[in-house]
């Protein structure tokens, strides 16, 4: 896993983001884009979610999120995708903002990911087909770290 640490590394308000990309110019890309939200984000960026899960693993716990935002591919190298990774973290970390991209058609995947709707109230992460705007996905990211740091101040 690489890291990119924050610009302005201010402990007390730092924020942190992973990014799980197999593409190295598409990884780059999501890594300018995010840094460019705010300075005090540090970013890390792994190649598989397996990568991803043996981090979780060997981090403390300390009844806190392991990151502020989750941005995933997909499909991915290794036996797990960025939809199991999804789905563990919603059992295990619900309130992380997580967006997945991939170059799947959106309609379709969402159905065969989700199936249908059943009025569960389910939190369904962001979704970007690739090819995607840049600038688009930035603007989701930034709204999805703004809620979510409201609500973390408000617990």
């Amino acid at each position: 896993m690489k890291t990119f640490k924050a610009k302005d590394p201010d402990r007390a308000g730092r924020i942190r983001a992973l990014i799980i990309e197999d593409d190295e110019l598409q990884g780059e890309v999501l890594i300018r884009s995010l840094q460019s939200i705010n300075r005090n984000l540090e970013i890390e960026w792994a190649f598989s979610i397996e990568e991803v899960l043996l981090a979780f693993v060997r981090a403390p716990r300390a009844g806190r999120n392991p990151y502020d935002l989750i941005v995933a591919d997909v499909y991915l190298p290794g036996d797990k995708t960025g939809l199991d990774l999804w789905k563990i973290c919603r059992e295990d970390f619900p309130n992380i903002p997580f967006i997945l991209i991939s170059g799947m058609q959106t309609i379709d995947f969402m159905r065969k990911a989700f199936g249908p709707a059943d009025g569960d109230n389910m939190l369904f992460p962001c979704y970007f087909q690739k090819p995607f705007a840049v600038d688009e996905l930035r603007s989701v990211a930034e709204d999805l770290l703004k809620t979510y740091e409201n609500a973390r101040e408000c617990r």
